[in-house]
């Protein structure tokens, strides 16, 4: 019988990974596969995670109103997530909540 699952700690608010990718200029997806991998989280958890940081948060916003690859992406989560999506919808507008 295996022992018991070790499962990290973390505050997401001070999380030094997802600060140390912001302040570092990283591309958003290798954020998310660095949290997945060092935390073993879900893809949605680690998103979660990712945007409990006011840079990440503000930068998602800007790239949702400026890109349109980036607002579909926000549409499709929206859609896929409901009530539980990490995007409002305000009218026509979407941030992130």
């Amino acid at each position: 019988m295996s022992g018991p699952i070790f499962v990290p700690i973390r505050d997401p608010a001070d999380d030094q990974l997802v600060d140390q990718h912001f302040r570092g200029g990283a591309n958003w997806f290798m954020l998310i596969k660095e949290l997945r991998a060092a935390y073993d989280l879900s893809i949605y958890e680690a998103e979660e995670m990712a945007l409990s940081h006011p840079g990440w948060r503000r930068w998602c916003n800007l790239r949702i109103k400026s890109d349109r690859a980036c607002r579909m992406y926000a549409w499709r989560h929206l859609q896929a997530h409901g009530t539980a999506s990490l995007v409002r919808q305000d009218g026509e507008q979407l941030t992130i909540g």
